[in-house]
């Protein structure tokens, strides 16, 4: 999520755009494309919400650097008020698709997908299959990233679409399992390369949780572990860094991510975009996730269980947990995300019997979080940070979602929060 008024966050703000209500067109017929790229950069954009404006800088930043031979990017968007429907949009050199001042809309819809879709849900997880069948399709590559750009809350879920309102009084979302079943699907489909990089341009996604449920669908995840400022990536700096890259290994194209990231906020953490504090990315190589999880977190899973069904070490628990990474708040609960390895050492330092499981955590995040940075103020806003979070909460009304995620069937972590949350000294959070 990109939170409040600095960041991406799941709040439901009206926005009112203040330009001309642009005419919606085709364009011209493009040719289809050609060879085999290096890279599909598909761009899934979700800003039926408050992230509008943020949508349209996004897109321009893109069409500045437009596609190579090494590198397309594929689009679609889904704006709240601006225009109406969702539109397919290929970047490509000289050309300006949207310019709402000026009234210009020239969606690429009837060349990537033969024709405009109308209003989809983002949050559907059909709709996310959809893109990533045609992307695919129109744009074929060695490499896929694929990026999902909006809001996002870490394990509960990403791209809220603001038009298509819940029964109870919420906005559908990209849920887990729901991008799960979307990628495997449309991967099936592939007829050149593969999925290498999930990307997520949001807050919050740089969690075990995440990165368990997409574990078999690309080699690579990208994510932020902290919240992520509105304007998200800055695409042009990103576009031309992976353009000039040597070898445009999904490694590097990975850590490019991170260090066009870093370098775009470090001159502005603290004072300028909103008086943003800090900033955070992670690389985790998805192959290592399954032995993080089975041979770390599920026996640190089961140790706590065992501590807080017994009673006698809740507090000192949690005391372990009081470090966290920095202002991260979901739902109107303070901090129920923790940085894994330094919760893990915390643990560690006071109950010595988890020693051996906190060792064995830290060797396997080093195998799994294979690059990361963050920047931060001087007063030290974001403390510290492995490249990994996991949720620590007690409130016990998202744990029976939480249950349904295949970390929770796999772990006995949210056994553990439920014992956990019983205790006063966690009631009171």
């Amino acid at each position: 999520m990109r939170y409040q008024h600095a960041t991406r966050a799941v709040v439901a703000l009206t926005l009112v755009v203040a330009f001309a209500m642009p005419v919606v067109g085709s364009g011209e017929d493009k040719e289809p494309q050609d060879g085999i790229a290096e890279w599909t950069i598909m761009v899934y954009l979700d800003a039926d919400n408050d992230l509008e404006l943020n949508m349209f800088e996004d897109i321009s930043e893109m069409e500045r650097v437009c596609s190579s031979d090494m590198i397309k990017v594929v689009i679609l968007a889904d704006s709240f008020e601006a225009y109406e429907g969702t539109h397919w949009y290929f970047v490509e050199d000289g050309e300006v698709d949207i310019d709402l001042q000026a009234g210009i809309h020239d969606c690429d819809c009837h060349d990537i997908a033969g024709g405009c879709p109308g209003e989809l849900n983002m949050g559907d997880g059909a709709s996310l299959e959809y893109f990533v069948v045609n992307a695919a399709s129109f744009a074929p590559a060695e490499n896929y990233m694929l990026v999902l750009w909006d809001h996002g809350a870490s394990w509960y879920g990403i791209c809220w679409d603001d038009s298509s309102p819940l029964p109870d009084g919420g906005y559908d979302c990209l849920t887990m399992d729901e991008i799960s079943d979307a990628v495997a699907s449309a991967a099936e489909t592939f007829e050149h390369g593969a999925m290498s990089i999930i990307t997520f341009d949001a807050c919050l996604m740089a969690a075990v949780e995440v990165a368990y449920e997409i574990r078999d669908l690309a080699d690579y995840m990208v994510g932020a572990i902290t919240t992520v400022a509105r304007p998200g990536f800055e695409w042009e700096w990103l576009l031309n860094r992976l353009n000039g890259l040597d070898e445009a290994t999904p490694y590097n194209v990975g850590t490019a991510i991170i260090d066009v990231f870093m370098e775009y906020y470090e001159q502005c953490v603290g004072l300028g975009i909103g008086g943003y504090p800090y900033a955070s990315e992670s690389l985790i190589d998805l192959s290592n996730v399954s032995r993080l999880v089975e041979e770390g977190v599920a026996d640190l899973a089961s140790a706590l269980f065992d501590y807080a069904e017994a009673g006698g070490q809740k507090s000192v628990i949690q005391r372990c947990s009081e470090v966290h990474t920095p202002q991260i708040q979901y739902l109107g609960e303070l901090d129920p995300f923790v940085d894994l390895g330094i919760f893990a050492s915390n643990l560690a330092d006071r109950l010595p019997e988890l020693e051996e499981i906190s060792e064995r955590i830290t060797e396997l995040l080093e195998d799994t979080v294979v690059y990361y940075d963050f920047v931060t103020t001087e007063t030290g806003a974001c403390m510290n940070t492995t490249g990994l979070s996991i949720y620590f909460t007690c409130a016990m009304n998202h744990l029976y979602e939480y249950g349904e995620l295949a970390f929770g069937e796999d772990t006995l972590w949210d056994e553990f929060l439920f014992e956990l949350s019983e205790s006063p000294h966690t009631a009171s959070r």
